[in-house]
C-alpha cells in the first residue's frame, strides 16, 4: 500500500492504545497524547497514563506504508539516535492508525490516532 504522506501532516490526538500477545488483547497502556507531524518531515510525540509517560522528536520519512521515525530526543535517553519504524495500517486524512510488531515474541500493538487540526 502507497501511502499519501500529505495526509499525515497535522495534530493528532491519541483514540486508543490496544496490546495484543499470542492474538489476545492484554492490556491498554496509554491514555492521552499527542503526536505532531509537520511538513518539513519533522515530528514529535507525548503519550501516557498515570504512571508512565513517553515523549520524543525527531524526524520521520514514509515509505509504502511504513512509517520510518529518526529520534533525536527522548525521556528513554537509550531511544537517542534510533529508528522507530511503524506500520500504517490507517490514513484517511482524519484517523491514523499505526501498529508494531514483535513478531518473535508474539506482541503486537495498535494504535489509533484521530487528527484535530491539518497543518
Amino acid at each position: 500500500m502507497n501511502i499519501d504522506s500529505n495526509l499525515l501532516y497535522g495534530i493528532y490526538d491519541l483514540v486508543s492504545t490496544q496490546s495484543f500477545e499470542n492474538g489476545e488483547q492484554t492490556a491498554t497502556r496509554a491514555t492521552s497524547g499527542m503526536f505532531v507531524f509537520r511538513r518539513d518531515q519533522r515530528l514529535s510525540v507525548v503519550s501516557g497514563a498515570t504512571d508512565w509517560v513517553m515523549a520524543y522528536t525527531g524526524s520521520f520519512k514514509v515509505e509504502g506504508d511504513i512509517l520510518q521515525i529518526q529520534v533525536d530526543s527522548c525521556v528513554v535517553k537509550e531511544l537517542e539516535g534510533t529508528q522507530i519504524i511503524r506500520k500504517i495500517e490507517k490514513l484517511d486524512g482524519k484517523t491514523l492508525v499505526l501498529s508494531m510488531e514483535k513478531k518473535n515474541e508474539g506482541k503486537r500493538t495498535v494504535i489509533e490516532w484521530k487528527k484535530v487540526a491539518p497543518i
